[in-house]
């Protein structure tokens, strides 16, 4: 920890224009406008006292830090005000309807497209069981993987669905 004559040796301390821009790590422009803007201030013509320099560049970093921050969820808020604003457009518009109802209609399909392959093997071989048992095996394997694949489909909509 400092001692009080330490600090008050530093508040004697005196920098160039181009010191304190070199002490900062900010070009001798920024240092002038940060002087303009009334973060730090020169003690005399080209000097700058160390101690109030270096509390006003820490003061200018928070406040820039905060605005930074405010900026930020102030995007973010404005980014999901859009999504809102366009997805009641796109309801309004009757270009979206929910994912339970797209999903009742895709089962629907599917439902109806599973009873016409069904019957397919037994009006194709009528007579010949061994065929009949050959295309029912193979006719079951494309409509089980179809189910995997719309299954998984079902799931990612959902999840998404639940995000919003």
């Amino acid at each position: 920890m400092r001692k009080t004559n330490e600090i008050e040796d530093l508040k004697l301390g005196r920098l160039t224009s181009s010191e304190a821009a070199r002490l900062l790590m900010v070009s001798r422009t920024l240092l002038y406008d940060l002087e303009k803007d009334g973060w730090i201030a020169r003690s005399a013509p080209d000097e700058w006292s160390v101690v109030p320099l270096v509390r006003g560049f820490a003061r200018y970093l928070k406040d820039r830090a905060r605005r930074a921050m405010q900026v930020g969820t102030l995007s973010a808020l404005q980014s999901a005000k859009a999504k809102q604003i366009e997805m009641r457009t796109a309801r309004e518009a009757g270009d979206m309807m929910p994912v339970q109802q797209s999903l009742a209609f895709v089962t629907e399909v599917i439902g109806r497209a599973k009873s016409t392959f069904d019957s397919v093997p037994a009006r194709c071989f009528f007579h010949d069981l061994t065929n009949r048992a050959i295309v029912r095996r193979e006719v079951d394997q494309a409509l089980n993987e179809m189910a995997k694949h719309y299954e998984a489909l079902g799931n990612e909509l959902l999840g998404k669905a639940e995000k919003v």
